[in-house]
C-alpha cells in the first residue's frame, strides 16, 4: 500500500523580480607554472640565475624572461651576495616553505539573479517552469516596503549570501571557475529588470493515518524555510468553517453511497485500505466505480479521464452524430484552491481539442460568479484562464452549497468530487468523489445539474448566466 495520497495540487504565486547586480570581488589569481615554482624554489633558499636554469632546465632566454618580470611585480631582487631572493612583498605570498603562490587582485563582475520579493530569497531562472503570468495560481502579496526598496533588500541579500551565492553557481564563470574562493569587496550597484511571479508547486499529501505530511523543502530557493512560513501564513487566514453537514446532506441528494463509505461523520477518511482499492477501480453493486482523491482535473484523476474523453471523441467522429451534439458540462465549486495551478491549463486543452465544434461535442465549462451582471468575477475568471474563454461561463453561486464539482458527460460519464474542509486537520480542502460510466448513475447527477443550470434564483435572475464574455459585454 502507498504510504502517502495526494489529495490537492497548488500552485503558489509569489512578487519576484530580477536585477542585475554589478560587484567587485577580491581575486586570488596563481602565477604562472615557472613563474610561482621559480618563487618557491627561491623561498625555499636564495638562488642565482644559473641554479635557477640549471633546476628547471631553461636557456638563457627563458629564464632570464621569468627573472625580469618577477623583479619587475616586485617579487625577487637581487641579494649582495649575487643571489636572488624574496623581496618584502613575496614573502608575504608563504605562510610556510611548502605553500602556494596566490596573488590578490581586484575584479568586476556582473550577475543577473532573481529575488521573490516577500522573502528575498534567490533562485534560478528556469523555477517558473516557462509561466510567466499570473494566471492559475494562489497569488500571494510581498510587503509595500519590500517593494519599494527592494535593491536595498538585494544588496543586504547579495553580501550576506554571497559565498553561498558563489557556490550555488549563481555567478559568471569568469568568477568562480578560480581555484581560490572570491571574496566579495564592494557592491557597485543593483539594478532592478523585468518582475513575473515566482510559481512554486506544492503537492498536499496525507500519511497512512490520514494526517497531514509535511511539505517538502524548496531546493531551489535559497529561503526554504521562510517560504514554508509564508505559505502557512496565508493558508491559516483562507481558512474556513468545517463543512461535513453540508457534505454529508449533499452525499445524500445524490445518493451517493460509494463515496460515503469512505468517510466518517467529521468526513474524515475511514480506512486507506480502501481509499488504495478505490482508487485502483472496484465494482460495487453492480457498478464500476473509480474512486477520485483531489480535484477532478489533478493529474492522477485526469490521465483516467482524459482517455475516456478521447475515446468518446472519437467515437462521436466515427458515427457522424454533428447533428445530436454530445454536452459536455464541468462545473466548479465556490472554492479558493480550484483551478490554482498550471494543471488545470492540460485539462481544459485536451477538452478543447475533443470538444470542438466540427466534431459533434461541445463543452462548458461553469466557473461561480454572482449572477448575471456581475462583470468584476467575470473579468477576474477569465484573465485567469484567458487561453480558454471559449468555454468559460458563469454560474449563479450556491450549487450544492458550493462544496461540489462535476463533470458531465451525457450518457457517457460523470466524474463528481466532494470538496471537504477540515481546517482542524489539513490546510487545504480534500476533494473527493469518483468517476464512473454507469448510467442510471449519470442520468441521475446529470437531472440535478441540469435542473440547476435552467433554474432562477428570481424573476430574470437565471443560475446559467451565460458566457463570460457576453457577461463583461453587457
Amino acid at each position: 500500500m502507498s504510504s502517502q495520497f495526494k489529495y490537492q495540487e497548488i500552485d503558489f504565486l509569489i512578487p519576484s523580480q530580477e536585477f542585475i547586480v554589478n560587484f567587485s570581488y577580491v581575486s586570488c589569481k596563481g602565477l604562472s607554472f615557472i613563474r610561482e615554482y621559480v618563487l618557491r624554489l627561491i623561498n625555499i633558499a636564495p638562488m642565482t640565475k644559473m641554479q635557477i636554469a640549471v633546476y628547471f632546465g631553461l636557456s638563457d632566454i627563458e629564464v632570464t624572461e621569468a627573472i625580469d618580470d618577477l623583479i619587475e611585480q616586485d617579487f625577487i631582487k637581487l641579494n649582495s651576495d649575487g643571489r636572488l631572493g624574496l623581496t618584502e612583498l613575496a614573502n608575504k605570498l608563504f605562510t610556510d616553505v611548502a605553500s602556494d603562490v596566490s596573488l590578490t587582485t581586484i575584479e568586476e563582475s556582473t550577475a543577473k539573479i532573481k529575488f521573490d520579493l516577500a522573502t528575498f530569497s534567490y533562485f534560478k531562472s528556469d523555477q517558473n517552469g516557462g509561466l510567466n503570468n499570473w494566471a492559475c495560481g494562489l497569488r500571494l502579496n510581498a510587503p509595500p516596503e519590500h517593494l519599494a526598496y527592494a535593491t536595498e533588500y538585494v544588496k543586504t541579500e547579495f553580501q550576506d549570501e554571497f559565498f553561498q551565492i558563489a557556490e550555488n553557481n549563481y555567478l559568471p564563470n569568469s568568477v568562480t571557475k578560480e581555484k581560490h574562493r572570491p571574496h566579495l569587496y564592494m557592491i557597485n550597484s543593483v539594478i532592478p529588470t523585468f518582475n513575473s511571479p515566482l510559481r512554486i508547486k506544492v503537492d498536499f499529501k496525507i500519511d497512512h493515518k490520514g494526517d497531514p505530511v509535511l511539505l517538502e523543502k524548496f531546493s531551489n530557493l535559497s529561503n526554504s524555510d521562510q517560504i514554508h512560513s509564508l505559505l502557512a501564513e496565508h493558508l491559516n487566514q483562507m481558512k474556513r468553517a468545517n463543512n461535513a453537514k453540508e457534505i454529508i446532506k449533499v452525499l445524500e441528494l445524490f445518493g451517493d453511497r460509494y463515496t460515503a463509505q469512505f468517510l466518517d461523520e467529521k468526513c474524515q477518511i475511514k480506512s486507506l485500505v480502501d481509499l488504495q482499492d478505490g482508487l485502483v477501480g472496484e465494482i460495487v453493486g453492480g457498478v464500476n466505480y473509480n474512486l477520485l482523491l483531489g480535484p477532478i482535473y489533478q493529474e492522477e484523476n485526469w490521465k483516467v479521464l482524459e482517455k475516456e474523453i478521447q475515446m468518446i471523441s472519437k467515437h462521436q467522429q466515427v458515427s457522424n452524430k454533428s447533428n445530436n451534439a454530445l454536452q459536455l458540462t464541468w462545473i466548479a465549486p465556490s472554492n479558493p484552491f480550484w483551478g490554482m495551478t498550471s494543471k488545470i491549463g492540460v485539462a481544459f486543452e485536451s477538452v478543447q481539442e475533443a470538444f470542438r465544434d466540427d466534431k459533434g461535442l461541445t463543452a462548458k465549462v461553469f466557473l461561480p460568479i454572482g449572477n448575471q451582471y456581475d462583470k468584476h468575477a467575470a473579468k477576474t475568471w477569465l484573465n485567469i484562464f484567458k487561453p480558454y474563454a471559449k468555454l468559460l461561463n458563469g454560474v449563479r453561486e450556491g450549487f450544492c452549497d458550493g462544496n461540489v464539482e462535476i463533470l458531465h458527460i451525457e450518457n457517457e460519464l460523470v466524474a463528481i468530487s466532494y470538496h471537504v474542509t477540515d481546517t482542524e486537520r489539513l490546510p487545504v480542502t480534500m476533494p473527493i468523489g469518483f468517476f464512473t460510466k454507469d448510467r442510471n448513475t449519470i442520468n441521475h447527477i446529470g437531472k440535478i445539474l441540469n435542473q440547476y443550470l435552467i433554474g432562477y434564483a428570481a424573476y430574470n435572475e437565471p443560475n446559467n448566466c451565460s458566457h463570460l464574455q457576453k457577461i463583461i459585454g453587457r
